[in-house]
Order: C-alpha cells, then sequence, then structure tokens
C-alpha cells in the first residue's frame, strides 16, 4: 500500500474515529478487532493512557473513540490534542529523533506527531505540545504502571 493511502487512512481513523480495536505498531491506522466498543472505551492501553493524562494534570479528557483528546489553546484558538498508544514501535522514516527526555528518545514527522516507546507501547501525541509538556507526559508515561 501506497504512504500516502496509509496516512490518508491514519488521519480519517483520527478524525473519525475507529469504530472498535487497538491500533497496530506503526500508529498508521491499521486496527485489529480486540473489542465490540471503540479502542479509547475498551482497550487496557486507552485506560492507562487516561491515568497518564490525569497524573500531568488533565482534567477534560475527551474521545474520538480512536485516540483521546485534551483540549490545548494554540495563539487565542481552542484546539484539540490527540493521544494515543499502539503496540511497539520501531522508528522509521518520516519519524526522525528529536530528542531525549532522559534515557526515553522521543521521534517527530515534521511537526504533525510525536513518538515515544515505553513500557512495551509506542506513545503517540498530535500536535506535538511543548518539550516542558512532553518531559511531563515521557515521565508519567514511565511512571504509571501499564496493565498487559
Amino acid at each position: 500500500m501506497r504512504r500516502v493511502a496509509v496516512l490518508a487512512m491514519a488521519l480519517a481513523a483520527l478524525t473519525a474515529g475507529a469504530s472498535a480495536g487497538e491500533f497496530q505498531g506503526d500508529g498508521t491506522g491499521g486496527v485489529a478487532r480486540a473489542c465490540s466498543e471503540p479502542w479509547s472505551k475498551c482497550s487496557s492501553d486507552a485506560q492507562w493512557l487516561r491515568r497518564v493524562l490525569a497524573r500531568v494534570g488533565y482534567r477534560n479528557i475527551g474521545d474520538t473513540g480512536s485516540a483521546l483528546t485534551t483540549p490545548i489553546v494554540v495563539g487565542h484558538v481552542r484546539q484539540l490534542r490527540y493521544d494515543w498508544a499502539t503496540s511497539a514501535w520501531l522508528p522509521k522514516p518520516p519519524y526522525r529523533r528529536l530528542y531525549k527526555v532522559g534515557d526515553t528518545t522521543v521521534y517527530g514527522d515534521h511537526d504533525v506527531r510525536i513518538v515515544w516507546s515505553v513500557q512495551g507501547v509506542g506513545v503517540w501525541v498530535e500536535p506535538p505540545p511543548s518539550r516542558r509538556t512532553v518531559a511531563r507526559l515521557v515521565v508519567a508515561t514511565r511512571a504509571v504502571r501499564r496493565s498487559r
């Protein structure tokens, strides 16, 4: 499958909400049916990520079905940030190393989203927050135990 088609599918899944299941490891939106509800409602990874976001201080955590959402303000415009987790992720183009938080490497793809691996999953954030927020998120993803 061509990369453009894969990226278009991922964007469609994020904006419309996947109908059910867990994302696969490359973050491009391949969905394996794991439950009868959307990922955000039934996945243990979604439950873990909710605890991570709450630990960082987010109180209004929503979802699209395929991702968790947190409200952000960019300039004077209110937007949503999308957060999701996939099975283990290995770096590959177009993702490049951006920086490290402790011993965790954060990768990105041209300011669209970032990803890092922790506790056997890839954690994805779109759009990328500030480095300070990323550091808080990375530390929280290492500290909050994920059930497997």
